[in-house]
């Protein structure tokens, strides 16, 4: 735990030490070698360089924009000679904390993959992708069209017209809810709902694209439907859509999605779901939604060494004939490469969901029997199971994690138990995760955070676990080797 929270606080040792991490939150090493050889041409800092994809640049603008009253733009130089992707210099150091936090959030960097093949081609270094080869012969198109016919598949046979595929599963978020914002604006409906606490990507790209703190609009209670509709009765005009996981993360929570669905349609707001932690393999979602959003990160990518992200629209939603001509504009396109890589694996998802499924049941059963362990969160558990119940796909289960707070001292839980460790889920490798810690050290700092995380029940001591492809008796022993001096 020292070393999550010497990365969270930027310690020097811990960062000169981490090798790599979750690509948008860190540059990959091909990223970097990017950096550094464009860095050296245009005679400027790596860190003030920004290597973005296509079409990005005009949502960048525009999000500095809204965010600075007198925003100094001519600090931004475009390098325009680089033809396959946006390269900007940054000269005002004021400004670099925003355009980080739009390429995290938003997912606008190139991938490992698009930055090798742009190293390769200036001569700067040797690429190396071993372990990750493609399959012989296969295109990007012929990639491209196993991972559309494996979507269409997961949303009961939706026309493939309906389906994008971008560079992320934040990507696909921005997108979706970009594009209806946009229309929606246009009624002068500008309010947006949270649904219980989600991704933090989804929450922040909320809180900052809504035009005033009132239009973000956040109900705690997943399960209260009735306080939904109570608002909606009286402010249903200016409301444009409700954003919701099922189930949440991480306390996986899951929100009743006929009552949700029929609640949005009946005062004429939008409902995008992302699925992404049971996954749409599990559950019934494209019917209750007018965009769902997923990360094929998860699940689809399974090997762990690929990030994209899907939007499928609904075609029975009354905005999707204007959905589909607005959604590109804000989408950041998928690199070839990283479809191909994709398209090798995803005709294993749904085998490989199966056999997570099960072995995350034996996990969660054998937390919820250990005497070491206080507390486990799950999709099927008391207050969620019904609702899963009522959507969920035959023969299926509820994806990869868990979640659970021990009985004893959790830092010397997480120290001692021998699982991998990081922030992923829906991969070959079970990964233990300090989630609160990782993804929201800012608010455990402060009386008034540790506040606004217990009104969602969110206690910082949360642990997540992504259940992987091992042998689940051998996570389970491991487990308890680590919780037996926790219950003593």
């Amino acid at each position: 735990m020292a070393d999550v929270i010497g990365y969270e606080e930027k310690v020097p040792a811990v960062l000169q030490n981490m090798q790599g991490g979750y690509p948008r939150f860190v540059d990959s090493r091909f990223l970097q070698l990017l950096k550094s050889a464009l860095a050296a041409r245009l005679g400027c800092e790596p860190a003030r360089l920004f290597v973005f994809k296509q079409g990005v640049r005009p949502h960048l603008l525009e999000f500095i924009r809204q965010q600075a009253s007198q925003p100094s733009i001519d600090v931004l130089v475009w390098h325009t000679e680089y033809a396959s992707v946006e390269v900007l210099e940054c000269k005002d150091s004021a400004l670099l904390p925003q355009i980080r936090f739009f390429s995290q959030h938003t997912g606008a960097n190139v991938s490992a993959r698009e930055a090798a093949g742009l190293v390769q081609g200036m001569g700067a270094a040797a690429t190396d992708f071993s372990g990750h080869n493609n399959a012989p012969g296969s295109t990007h198109l012929d990639a491209a069209q196993r991972i559309a016919a494996a979507l269409a598949e997961l949303h009961d046979g939706v026309s493939q017209e309906a389906i994008f595929v971008g560079s992320s599963g934040m990507a696909a978020f921005f997108a979706a809810f970009r594009a209806m914002q946009t229309i929606q604006a246009r009624t002068g409906r500008t309010a947006w709902i949270q649904l219980g606490w989600l991704y933090l990507d989804t929450i922040e790209i909320l809180r900052k694209y809504s035009p005033s703190p009132g239009d973000h609009i956040r109900f705690t209670n997943v399960f209260d439907l009735e306080a939904i509709r109570q608002y909606l009765s009286r402010n249903a005009n200016r409301v444009a859509g409700l954003v919701c996981e099922a189930p949440t993360n991480p306390l996986l929570q899951m929100p009743d999605l006929p009552g949700l669905a029929a609640l949005c349609r009946e005062f004429g707001v939008a409902l995008i779901l992302d699925p992404t932690i049971a996954s749409p393999a599990n559950i019934r979602c494209l019917e209750f939604a007018d965009v769902v959003v997923n990360s094929l990160t998860k699940y689809a990518a399974w090997q762990g060494d690929v990030m994209l992200g899907s939007l499928v629209l609904n075609p029975r939603s009354p905005w999707y004939t204007e959905m589909l001509a607005l959604v590109p504009h804000f989408l950041f396109a998928a690199h070839p490469a990283d479809l191909v890589r994709l398209g090798d694996q995803i005709s294993s998802y749904k085998s490989v969901l199966q056999r997570i499924n099960r072995n995350q049941k034996q996990v969660r059963e054998f937390l919820g029997g250990h005497p070491g362990v206080a507390r486990v969160y799950h999709a099927q558990d008391e207050q969620s199971a019904a609702n899963y119940h009522a959507v969920a796909r035959p023969h299926s289960g509820c994806g990869a994690l868990v979640s659970f707070l021990v009985a004893g001292d959790m830092f010397a839980f997480y120290d001692r138990v021998a699982l991998p460790k990081g922030p992923s889920f829906g991969i070959q490798s079970t990964l233990l995760c300090p989630f609160i810690y990782l993804a929201h050290y800012n608010l455990i700092q402060s009386a008034a955070g540790r506040q606004e995380l217990a009104q969602y029940g969110l206690h910082p001591d949360l642990l997540r676990l992504s259940v992987g492809l091992e042998d689940p008796d051998q996570i389970c022993a491991v487990l308890q080797a680590g919780l037996s001096p926790a219950s003593s």
